[in-house]
């Protein structure tokens, strides 16, 4: 809970995607469980709307009708500096 929201969002999107069989796979994170998990995360949901936009403009996830996706795995993993959400 010590580290930044935007490290434990990369952490949290982080564990919801998986590789395999040299193929990726990313999961979608319906955005109106956003409440949910701020509450997680241990932040509010405006901070966490925030660091959404944040991450959506620096091109490392994307909203798209309605869902979260992640865009760019490599500098979703550099944000989460190898934390994993646990």
């Amino acid at each position: 809970m010590l580290l930044p929201v935007d490290v434990r969002l990369a952490s949290y999107l982080l564990s919801l995607s998986s590789e395999g069989d040299s193929t990726m796979f990313y999961k979608e994170m319906r955005t109106s469980y956003l409440t949910e998990v701020a509450a997680l995360l241990g932040t509010s949901y405006r901070h966490l709307n925030r660091v959404v936009h944040r991450l959506s403009s620096e091109g490392t996830i994307y909203r798209k009708n309605g869902s979260l996706y992640i865009k760019d795995l490599q500098r979703l993993r550099e944000r989460a500096n190898g934390n994993i959400y646990e």
